[in-house]
């Protein structure tokens, strides 16, 4: 399973890690246990989605694809700016980062789960 970014505090771009923070706090004292990928799909999804009713101010599902796609489709999520493409398609400027796990003597556990 792959897990969301939870420690981010050597990103270069700080807004991006202080949501990421925040929502991996947020999801750990709910769960237990950090987001993994498919939590934060959902999380962006949903969202972005109650974000298209508000702005819309309507159910209608075009009146809320034109208000997602208002603005060039832009808007903020938990991985950072992104945009809506013409085929609704979320584009992210960071769709995904490589991780680099700790050093052996610096790990809580052995690797075993």
């Amino acid at each position: 399973m792959h897990y969301f970014y939870y420690d981010l505090s050597d990103f270069e771009d700080k807004e991006v890690a202080k949501s990421a923070k925040e929502f991996t706090d947020l999801y750990r004292a709910k769960y237990n246990k950090p987001p993994d990928a498919y939590a934060t799909i959902a999380y962006v999804a949903y969202s972005e989605m109650f974000r298209g009713f508000e702005a819309s101010g309507s159910f209608d599902p075009k009146k809320v694809s034109a208000a997602l796609m208002a603005n060039n489709g832009q808007f903020v999520s938990v991985k950072g700016p992104a945009h809506w493409r013409q085929d609704h398609a979320a584009v992210y400027k960071y769709a995904a980062f490589l991780v680099k796990g700790k050093v052996p003597q610096s790990r809580k556990t052995n690797g075993s789960v």
